[in-house]
Protein backbone atom coordinates (compact mmCIF):
# COMPACT_ATOMS: atom_id res chain seq x y z
CA UNK A 1 0.00 0.00 0.00
CA UNK A 2 1.20 3.60 -1.06
CA UNK A 3 1.72 6.51 1.69
CA UNK A 4 -1.67 7.98 0.55
CA UNK A 5 -3.65 4.48 0.90
CA UNK A 6 -1.90 3.68 4.50
CA UNK A 7 -2.88 7.70 5.46
CA UNK A 8 -6.52 6.76 4.47
CA UNK A 9 -6.71 3.71 5.98
CA UNK A 10 -4.93 5.43 9.29
CA UNK A 11 -8.06 8.53 9.26
CA UNK A 12 -10.58 5.67 9.07
CA UNK A 13 -9.35 3.96 11.38
CA UNK A 14 -8.70 6.66 14.03
CA UNK A 15 -12.58 8.24 13.13
CA UNK A 16 -14.18 4.51 14.08
CA UNK A 17 -11.71 4.76 17.33
CA UNK A 18 -12.70 8.18 17.60
CA UNK A 19 -16.41 7.42 17.63
CA UNK A 20 -16.30 4.42 20.01
CA UNK A 21 -14.34 6.77 22.60
CA UNK A 22 -16.81 9.33 22.47
CA UNK A 23 -19.61 7.16 23.05
CA UNK A 24 -18.20 4.91 25.78
CA UNK A 25 -15.87 7.59 27.17
CA UNK A 26 -17.23 10.81 26.47
CA UNK A 27 -15.89 13.94 24.64
CA UNK A 28 -13.56 15.11 27.87
CA UNK A 29 -11.66 11.72 28.41
CA UNK A 30 -7.95 12.34 27.84
CA UNK A 31 -8.18 8.95 25.68
CA UNK A 32 -11.03 10.42 23.97
CA UNK A 33 -8.91 13.49 23.25
CA UNK A 34 -5.60 11.82 22.09
CA UNK A 35 -7.42 9.99 19.59
CA UNK A 36 -8.75 13.11 18.06
CA UNK A 37 -5.05 14.64 18.33
CA UNK A 38 -4.25 11.90 16.06
CA UNK A 39 -6.35 12.28 13.73
CA UNK A 40 -5.70 16.02 13.50
CA UNK A 41 -1.79 14.31 12.60
CA UNK A 42 -2.94 12.18 10.15
CA UNK A 43 -5.14 14.76 8.51
CA UNK A 44 -2.34 17.69 8.54
CA UNK A 45 0.08 14.94 7.13
CA UNK A 46 -2.66 14.44 4.26
CA UNK A 47 -2.55 18.10 3.34
CA UNK A 48 -5.97 18.27 4.45
CA UNK A 49 -4.75 21.74 6.86
CA UNK A 50 -7.80 23.33 7.43
CA UNK A 51 -9.47 20.23 9.02
CA UNK A 52 -6.44 19.25 10.91
CA UNK A 53 -5.95 22.90 12.95
CA UNK A 54 -9.20 23.07 13.31
CA UNK A 55 -9.48 19.77 14.79
CA UNK A 56 -6.07 20.48 17.49
CA UNK A 57 -7.33 23.98 18.37
CA UNK A 58 -10.55 22.33 19.67
CA UNK A 59 -8.53 19.21 21.74
CA UNK A 60 -7.09 22.43 22.90
CA UNK A 61 -9.81 24.47 24.13
CA UNK A 62 -11.27 20.95 26.06
CA UNK A 63 -7.46 20.27 27.29
CA UNK A 64 -6.96 23.67 28.25
CA UNK A 65 -10.57 23.57 30.49
CA UNK A 66 -9.80 20.00 31.66
CA UNK A 67 -6.65 19.60 32.14
CA UNK A 68 -5.46 23.28 33.07
CA UNK A 69 -2.75 25.50 31.00
CA UNK A 70 0.02 23.44 32.72
CA UNK A 71 -0.35 20.09 31.94
CA UNK A 72 2.05 18.75 29.59
CA UNK A 73 -0.89 17.65 27.23
CA UNK A 74 -1.86 20.74 27.39
CA UNK A 75 1.92 22.33 26.81
CA UNK A 76 2.19 19.38 23.69
CA UNK A 77 -1.24 20.46 21.68
CA UNK A 78 -0.15 24.92 22.00
CA UNK A 79 3.08 24.14 20.84
CA UNK A 80 1.79 21.75 17.85
CA UNK A 81 -1.30 24.41 17.47
CA UNK A 82 1.59 27.17 17.25
CA UNK A 83 3.62 25.29 14.80
CA UNK A 84 1.11 24.69 12.39
CA UNK A 85 -0.28 28.26 12.88
CA UNK A 86 2.89 29.61 12.31
CA UNK A 87 3.89 27.23 8.77
CA UNK A 88 0.71 27.93 7.80
CA UNK A 89 1.09 32.37 8.25
CA UNK A 90 -2.10 32.29 10.65
CA UNK A 91 -0.17 32.64 14.34
CA UNK A 92 1.22 36.32 13.06
CA UNK A 93 -2.31 36.81 11.57
CA UNK A 94 -4.04 36.16 15.22
CA UNK A 95 -2.15 37.54 17.33
CA UNK A 96 -0.85 41.05 15.36
CA UNK A 97 -2.31 44.17 16.28
CA UNK A 98 -3.60 46.22 13.28
CA UNK A 99 -2.58 49.89 13.03
CA UNK A 100 -3.67 52.50 11.63
CA UNK A 101 -2.63 53.26 8.19
CA UNK A 102 -0.57 56.56 7.90
CA UNK A 103 -0.84 58.15 4.63
CA UNK A 104 2.42 58.45 2.72
CA UNK A 105 3.65 61.80 1.91
CA UNK A 106 2.48 61.35 -1.94
CA UNK A 107 -1.04 61.00 -1.16
CA UNK A 108 -1.90 64.05 0.87
CA UNK A 109 -3.53 66.89 -1.15
CA UNK A 110 -1.92 69.73 0.67
CA UNK A 111 -2.08 72.02 -2.56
Amino acid sequence: MNKRGELEEAERELRAVLKIRRRVLGDDHPDTLAARANLASVLNKRGELEEAERELRAVLKIRRRVLGDDHPDTQHTRARVNEWSLRDGNLAQETSTRLPEVPSESSNDLT
